[in-house]
């Protein structure tokens, strides 16, 4: 059973983090990151990251989260159930479901903030593979210039609980209109984020419409000197095939 083994393999190589700041094996570590679209629970060991955020989220309200945590599920005997208990009284915006977590995991890992305490500070300092040195994961996105009046189209397959994650350069010339729909098959349920940033600039979220099991056309204009966008694409049922369009104006 993946879900099972999400929570059995996942919360034990969370433990060896919180017990003596490693792993075993680095890519308990470094998969989720090389493998975002791979599925959450199919990671098994590799989900462990996905711990280390949910953590990361309560220790920022003062919680110590896995005590928190198994005291839930011993009650409830649910891991999903759990999370969502835990997670109901963390501040407006925060995530409320695994679901939720998931996307909140990849946001983060996409900036390098996934144990990021409110503080600033990191929850582990460091994280060691059995070779003694400090795995530093990065995630592995798409990445591409968009070029006005071309449109940069995709077709693919997610796993259940998986993400893709496209990052694009643009013009900085002018205002910038970004024109983006995603289209799933019949019954998959997806959601998307679509972010961008001014120079360096801290990243910014965007609107992005969303109508049954077919996200349509959605256009922002973001502001002159925007340089970056990305579209964090998260599917939340098995075999999620659909296609992506993504244009600048």
């Amino acid at each position: 059973n993946d879900v099972l083994k999400w929570f059995s393999e996942g919360t034990a190589s969370w433990a060896e983090v919180r017990c003596v700041s490693r792993v075993s094996d680095a890519n308990k570590i470094s998969e989720l990151f090389a493998r975002p679209d791979y599925g959450l629970f199919r990671a098994s060991y590799g989900s462990t990251p996905s711990w280390i955020h949910f953590e990361t989220l309560l220790k920022g309200a003062g919680r110590d989260g896995v005590k928190d945590f198994l005291e839930r599920i011993r009650d409830t005997g649910d891991p999903a159930k759990a999370i969502e208990e835990a997670l109901a009284d963390l501040p407006d915006g925060s995530p409320r479901n695994v679901e939720a977590l998931y996307q909140s995991f990849v946001r983060a890992a996409l900036f390098g903030r996934w144990q990021t305490l409110t503080t600033g500070e990191l929850l582990y300092a460091s994280v060691f593979g059995p070779d003694d040195k400090s795995i530093e994961p990065t995630l592995i996105t798409e990445r591409h210039d968009l070029v006005r009046g071309q449109t940069y189209k995709r077709a693919d397959l997610l796993e259940r609980m998986a993400a893709d994650v496209y990052e694009f350069t643009v013009p900085t010339d002018a205002p910038v209109g970004f024109r983006l729909t995603v289209a799933g098959k019949p019954n998959a349920r997806f959601d998307v984020q679509v972010l961008h940033r001014v120079k360096d600039g801290e990243p910014q979220t965007a609107s992005a419409e969303r109508s049954g099991d077919t996200h349509g056309w959605s256009s922002a204009k973001l502001p002159e000197g925007t340089s970056w966008v990305a579209i964090i694409l998260t599917c939340y049922t098995r075999n999620g095939s659909y296609t992506l369009n993504a244009a600048i104006e």
